[in-house]
């Protein structure tokens, strides 16, 4: 049977060549040298946590890690007492189910990458960006305000990758109102903005996005 530090070594390595092409990973190397590596308990659990709360797709947050990132630094900020309003943007890529059929599945995947690549570079690096589902994406504009948000979505409009339109919902909240809850009402917003989309004779969505703020 294999002894445990075979077991830490073997899964070590292949958390290595899965973080190998990412430069947000760690280097798991203990002995670059020797090219040995040896993991403990304690790291190996960091690094499936850290998976746990990314996307594998795009490498952003997913539903867990944009929560806890999002509660970690509105704890840090009302510490020191510099939490401001925080605005939620809901952002619907339009099309996914057409542009996987034009595209196929790998193609899709693509301009998946090159929608999120966009978003992270359209937002502050104070913002949080998530991935919340196949053809959902979330950011948490941090103290921010209703202008503050209107630049952000106009930068992510403005650099929109081939292919890609969104159909936008926002809204700014009091840093005391509940988050999670405050995530839902954005979302079952942004599944009724469907309704006020252009659609063809066949009731079908043409691709034309709407940007809807909420009161």
């Amino acid at each position: 049977m294999d002894s445990k530090k075979d077991i830490e070594t073997s899964a070590a390595i292949n958390a290595d060549r899965e973080l190998g092409d990412n430069p947000k990973g760690r280097n798991l190397l203990s002995d670059p040298e020797l090219g040995s590596i040896v993991l403990n308990e304690y790291e190996l659990a960091e690094f499936y946590k850290g998976n746990s709360r990314r996307d594998t797709l795009t490498n952003l947050l997913n539903r867990t890690g944009v929560v806890e990132e999002f509660n970690l630094i509105s704890s840090n900020l009302e510490r020191l007492n510099k939490f401001s309003n925080y605005s939620l943007i809901a952002l619907d890529l339009i099309g996914l189910k057409r542009l996987n059929k034009q595209f196929g599945h790998s193609g899709a995947d693509e301009i998946i990458k090159n929608a999120c690549n966009s978003l992270e570079s359209s937002v502050r690096k104070t913002d949080l960006v998530s991935r919340w589902g196949g053809d959902e994406f979330i950011v948490v504009g941090i103290n921010t305000e209703s202008e503050g948000t209107k630049r952000i979505i106009n930068e992510i409009n403005n650099n929109l990758p081939e292919h890609v339109k969104y159909c936008i919902v926002y809204k700014i909240f009091d840093p005391k109102s509940p988050f999670i809850d405050n995530l839902k009402n954005i979302l079952n917003h942004l599944e009724k903005t469907k309704d006020l989309r252009p659609h063809d004779e066949n009731g079908r969505v043409m691709g034309s996005g709407v940007v809807v703020e909420l009161d």
